[in-house]
């Protein structure tokens, strides 16, 4: 330890003193606290800790808990009560989702006995750790950096070292040095829970399973055929995508331009390759289909080389010169134990699909194993393992310690087998059997004679011929038999007449849900009980109609006219819907959009008064809600003009004023991030100087969907199990809760239905809700992704109208309310305002000087005549106001004043108190013209008073001929005024 000078001592023994002065009167918690610091002030001095202090028993018996029990139970029963006397003791929730306690909204969770519970509980946890660091004397031992690397706590970027805080942290710190960085990664490790402490490999693992889980709540309800849909409409390059990503970030650590542009392309490939993955974790799921045809019917095979699948596809990569359209199978093997074969061009597809990293379970086996077999037709085989337990015993007698394939195969037919097709070479010398080596079974040696594949294709159908006692004779041709009839169902074709009269010929599946028709069928419709599959679908789907009676002949010439009549008439109706739909949408539109319109100008030119901080407030939030409900209806405006010419093909589907405010919040969203992004590294202070731009395309590239999670914001996964256990279909819904990291509107329109409404939104909030309903309503305009989002936002950046901003003249003015400003502040009614004016003879082009102006009233109404108006104001706020009316400030104290010039009229109301009213007339009498005019108001005091200042007023006044006339009662009263008063006054005239 380092010696302490004198100073430092007597610094530490103040601290000290003053610590254990607090733990005698502190509370329960606070005094662990204090406790801690009193340790470490100690160990500073270099003395010894003292024992901690210890819960007091009758404290906590008041608490309704015995201290002794408490102090028997281990850490984890003490957590598991805790969460007992959470449950037991959780406060209700109103509507709102306010927590309530004795029937009032209360911030507490807790009611008052859950609180002291969990007080005392607390109390029981602390003091059990401190018994247990103790006991244990545990001193973090240090973590090796490579272990902080391999935990994603540490890691170098360039020439600095980062670090997290704590190991759940999204984001890294950068530290001033790698010592100071490895110590505040060491920290972050000893702060975890050793459960937490994952690995990359353990994180990867964790990481797929919450893909696979996300990836299920997202798409377990979409079949196999619209999951490859899916990911096929997505396009684009994976490889190439991903690979924009490399440079994301700059050498200062920072996005660079590219990265942000290229960031909806990047997430359409994550999108695209996330499917990939579930595809192909989905097809592995699936029993594979059994064959169409008979599992041993014989199979015509051309016998050829067999080739090890590593050779043909290290000759594939290098371009080797293969045979694809007449060679080129791939094999493997399915759960039954059957060969499955691919040739041609389909085993090039499949061989592509590998190379990609798309492939199925199924052809990702051929990497380990598989073969390429140079033969011409497809087969199903039996496959047969000759090590395995099911081989033939006569077979092994005859094949063993057999090393050359042609003996072998010799062999297994003159045994009345049906031939090898091949057998996995396991040396270079011949074709020897191995434990685990794979033996094809394959056909009739008689069928395998005959040659062409149009013969070959006759005898399909046959069915598998028995075995018989060989001879000399050559085998003769099978007879061929007619094809046993298609087990395929048959269906009837049946005509469905549309609500606008349009016929349509197909058939009607009561086998299939809604998703596989669709699958079929894009346009499929409910109809009797089953799914309308229009006509022209039926081969595709391989099922035959029912027969009917044979037609009549056409005329080639004929038919084609009428197909062609057909086609144009299909095409004409689904134009004239489309634009009927346009029609109504964009009628629709300007509906909504008049209404907005007018309710917003209603508000902004509503009489309402302002003459309090409260009231003016007020009038300020509706002002603004006004303003922009007027940029939101005008911009609709906008949106149906473009909808209707075409020019907004990405909004085409923003049919309400809701998915427009859905739009408008993205955007702002955006702009945000975008400020935050510009701000990055600045001070709190310096970034609140830094005025946001206005919205512009830059800010798209950080628009993003919004992603409620199922934890976080008041919501729980146990909460919401809690809610929907024992309810019908809870199970279901249970899986998405317990797995999704994500909720979606399906999974929330589950939960309304199985517990109400009312119970989902106090449940997950109202913020939770009102993004849902945000999401909701971008996909039904057809936002689904952020790359569509952004190209939609891109489109209504041209269309959409800004709010105009708070006028700066009422915003300055509702700053001073309730305040006190400047010297005796009471504004002159904007009526008597005009009558001086007009009093005072002003005219257009006439200098008139204001020296007590306040908010401008008079000055205003001189303006308005035409005048050249001067102004004086003590006050800065009043000045501020002035300055934003346009006037002319020529000095800040009349009292100071000299002018540079004579002016034609004055126009005043001076303050009343110490006599100032009379001071300011008689001094700005002397700044008139020759011809000039003053108007003045003044005091009823200085007209009723004995003293000298007032008297000598008062014969001031009578020396020039003034006119006073009396103002009436309340004239100041009038509650449209910044400020009043009660006072009474009087009005002067004098002509210079």
């Amino acid at each position: 330890m380092t010696d302490l000078s004198v100073m430092q001592r007597i610094r530490l023994s103040a601290e000290l003193a003053k610590e254990k002065e607090a733990l005698s009167g502190a509370s329960a918690l606070a005094r662990v606290g204090i406790a801690r610091r009193i340790t470490m002030l100690i160990q500073q001095l270099g003395g010894q800790a003292p024992k901690p202090v210890e819960p007091e028993p009758e404290r906590l018996k008041n608490f309704g808990w015995d201290a002794v029990k408490l102090s028997d139970y281990s850490l984890d029963q003490l957590k598991q009560l805790r969460e007992q006397v959470e449950r037991e003791h959780l406060n209700p929730r109103d509507e709102k989702g306010r927590y309530l306690e004795n029937g009032q909204p209360t911030i507490n969770l807790y009611d008052k006995k859950g609180r002291k519970k969990l007080e005392a509980l607390s109390w029981a946890v602390t003091y059990k750790l401190q018994d247990k660091a103790r006991a244990e004397k545990e001193t973090p031992a240090q973590v090796s950096e490579a272990e902080l690397i391999d935990l994603n706590l540490l890691k170098q970027w360039g020439d600095t070292w980062k670090y997290k805080h704590s190991i759940e942290a999204s984001g890294f710190f950068t530290a001033n040095s790698k010592a100071d960085a490895v110590e505040r990664a060491t920290q972050a490790y000893w702060k975890a829970r050793p459960e937490d402490r994952l690995t990359a490999e353990q994180r990867f693992e964790k990481a797929n399973r919450d893909e696979l889980a996300e990836s299920q709540a997202r798409w377990k309800h979409l079949s196999l055929p619209e999951l490859i849909a899916m990911r096929d409409k997505l396009g684009g390059d994976i490889e190439s995508l991903q690979r924009a990503a490399r440079r994301e970030m700059s050498d200062g650590g920072r996005r660079t331009a590219p990265a942000v542009a290229a960031e909806g392309a990047r997430q359409t490939a994550d999108t695209r390759a996330k499917l990939n993955r579930y595809i192909e974790w989905r097809q592995s799921q699936e029993p594979t289909a059994a064959p169409e045809y008979p599992l041993f019917a014989p199979r015509p095979l051309y016998h050829g080389t067999g080739l090890p699948f590593t050779q043909y596809e290290t000759g594939h990569r290098k371009g080797g010169n293969f045979d694809h359209q007449g060679a080129g199978f791939y094999l493997t093997t399915d759960q039954r134990g059957y060969a499955r074969f691919f040739a041609g061009a389909s085993a090039v597809k499949m061989l592509t699909k590998i190379e990609e990293g798309s492939g199925t379970e199924e052809e990702r086996i051929l990497e380990d194993g598989g073969v390429v077999l140079d033969v011409s037709l497809s087969a199903a085989a039996r496959v047969i393992d000759l090590t395995g337990p099911d081989a033939p015993a006569d077979l092994l007698a005859l094949v063993t310690n057999i090393t050359n394939g042609n003996e072998l195969r010799q062999r297994v037919v003159d045994a009345g087998y049906d031939g090898v097709a091949f057998v996995e070479p396991n040396s270079p010398e011949g074709w020897i059997l191995q434990p685990g080596a794979i033996t094809v079974v394959l056909y009739n040696p008689a069928v395998a004679n005959i040659g062409g594949y149009e013969e070959a294709a006759k005898l399909k159908k046959l069915p598998w011929p028995g075995r018989e006692e060989k001879t000399d004779e050559p085998a003769p041709t099978p007879e061929v038999e007619p094809e046993p009839e298609t087990s395929t169902p048959a269906y009837e074709v049946i005509e469905h007449v549309t609500g606008r009269g349009k016929t349509l010929r197909g058939i009607v599946r009561k086998d299939l849900s809604y998703a596989e028709a669709k699958a079929i069928d894009e346009y499929t419709f409910k109809k009797d009980g089953g799914y309308f599959i229009r006509e022209k679908h039926l081969e595709s789907m391989g099922v035959a109609p029912a027969e009917t009676a044979p037609a009549e002949p056409v005329d080639p010439a004929e038919a084609e006219r009428k197909r062609q009549q057909a086609e144009a008439d299909r095409l004409a109706n689904e134009q004239e819907r489309a634009e009927r739909k346009k029609t109504e949408q964009v009628a629709k539109l300007r509906q909504v959009a008049a209404s907005t319109l007018a309710r917003a100008e209603s508000e902004i030119n509503a009489d309402r008064l302002t003459n309090t901080h409260r009231r003016a407030s007020m009038a300020a939030s509706i002002m603004e809600r006004a303003e922009k409900d007027r940029a939101i209806a005008l911009t609709i405006n906008n949106l149906a003009d473009a909808i209707e010419q075409g020019k907004a093909p990405h909004l085409a589907g923003v049919d309400s004023k809701a998915a427009v405010e859905a739009l408008q919040e993205r955007l702002r969203y955006a702009r945000d991030e975008a400020h935050r992004d510009k701000t990055h590294g600045m001070s709190s202070y310096e970034a609140h100087k830094v005025e946001k731009e206005p919205y512009n395309l830059a800010h798209v590239a950080y628009a993003k969907l919004p992603e409620p999670t199922m934890e976080g914001g008041g919501t729980s996964r146990a909460k919401l199990l809690e809610l929907i256990k024992g309810k019908r279909g809870a199970p279901k819904l249970a899986e998405k809760i317990r797995y999704a990291r994500l909720i979606d509107w399906e999974t929330y329109k589950q939960l309304c239905d199985m517990v109400g409404k009312k119970e989902a939104d106090a449940e997950l909030g109202w913020y939770k809700v009102e993004t849902l309903a945000r999401l909701n309503r971008l996909s039904r305009i057809g936002i689904t992704t952020n790359q569509e989002l952004r190209a939609a936002l891109a489109e209504y950046l041209q269309f959409a109208e800004g709010a105009r901003a708070e006028d700066p003249i009422a915003k300055a003015e509702r700053a001073i309310l309730g305040q006190k400003v400047g010297i005796d502040f009471f504004p002159t009614p904007k009526a008597e305002a005009e009558r001086m004016a007009r009093l005072a003879g002003i005219k257009k082009g006439d200098d008139v000087l204001e020296p007590s102006a306040g908010n401008g009233n008079l000055a205003d109404a001189a303006k308005a005549l035409g005048a050249n108006v001067d102004v004086i104001e003590i006050s800065s706020q009043l000045r501020d106001i002035l300055t934003a009316k346009g006037y002319t400030v020529v000095d800040y104290d009349f009292d100071s004043f000299t002018p540079e010039k004579q002016y034609d009229a004055v126009i005043m109301n001076p303050p009343f108190s110490n006599r100032r009213d009379a001071a300011h007339i008689m001094r700005a009498f002397g700044m008139l013209k020759p011809g000039g005019r003053l108007v003045a108001i003044a005091g009823e005091g200085v007209f009723i008073g004995q003293d000298a200042k007032a008297v000598q007023f008062r014969e001031w006044l009578d020396q020039h001929g003034a006119d006073v006339e009396q103002l009436g009662a309340n004239t100041f009263m009038d509650k449209k005024l910044l400020a009043t008063t009660g006072a009474n006054a009087r009005l002067i005239v004098i002509h210079k």
